[in-house]
């Protein structure tokens, strides 16, 4: 197994793999609530990447709420790619807030950043009597899509680095995202400052992808159960723009 890496959020405890799977399971189960402890579904994931990806983790990253109630983690693995892992990503709940969930995608070398499509994540469901026996299905079906959702997320990110963002659009659209519930204002302050000086050298190219990270790094804090709610949310804010563009470029056809 991959050592556990930490990486920051607000409002969350940074930790380590051991914490997570030591993490006592509370509230106790009972005949409606079945609980899905954080070592089982790390051992399954662990196993299913193995088999169907055949691949080992090379890094492993965990964080948890305040309480410990909610969990956030990932595992890296490479790709041929020099820039990007394939990233595979879970979040489960010990107080019955969320249903279990399953996303996979890719994390940009630089900085860590996750990128995230709703269309990849997978609900197991609610923590209810059967919810064991469900588990292992889920995992392998996510498992198995993952590499198809990873190269779905790199013509993604190509399309972002192929259009030019000026300065004031990228402002503006900081703006629209908070506006709408995309980014907390805590993330629009963090996507702003880093819009205005990129704290990479590789992000300062004034296109969609540069702004895409500036959006990525405000998403890094936040609660952490709804880590990937938060990254696919902003990953469809960015599509939905490039639609727009294309839209706007689309020649007008007039029929004779």
């Amino acid at each position: 197994m991959a050592n556990g890496v930490t990486f920051m959020h607000a409002g969350t405890n940074l930790v380590h793999e051991e914490q997570v799977r030591d993490l006592a399971l509370l509230p106790a189960e009972s005949r409606s609530y079945k609980p899905v402890p954080n070592g089982m579904l790390l051992d399954l994931i662990y196993e299913g990447a193995g088999k169907w990806l055949g691949k080992e983790p090379v890094k492993t990253q965990f964080s948890m709420n305040t309480t410990g109630s909610r969990m956030f983690g990932t595992m890296s693995f490479e790709t041929e790619e020099k820039d990007t892992m394939l990233n595979f990503g879970f979040g489960n709940s010990y107080d019955k807030s969320m249903s279990l969930r399953l996303v996979s995608g890719a994390q940009i070398f630089i900085c860590d950043n996750l990128c995230y499509s709703g269309d990849a994540i997978s609900w197991v469901r609610k923590h209810t009597t059967n919810v064991l026996q469900d588990i292992r299905e889920k995992i392998r079906s996510a498992l198995c899509l993952a590499e198809v959702q990873y190269e779905e997320m790199m013509i993604d990110l190509s399309a972002f680095k192929e259009h030019e963002v000026k300065e004031r659009r990228g402002a503006e659209l900081i703006g629209l995202a908070q506006y709408g519930g995309v980014l907390t204002s805590t993330a629009a302050n963090i996507a702003r400052e880093d819009w205005r000086n990129p704290r990479y050298v590789d992000f300062a190219k004034g296109d969609m992808f540069s702004l895409y990270n500036c959006f990525t790094e405000g998403a890094k804090k936040g609660e952490a159960g709804n880590r990937i709610d938060r990254q696919a949310k902003l990953h469809q804010f960015f599509t939905s723009e490039i639609d727009n563009i294309l839209k706007d470029r689309a020649p007008i056809i007039t029929v004779n």
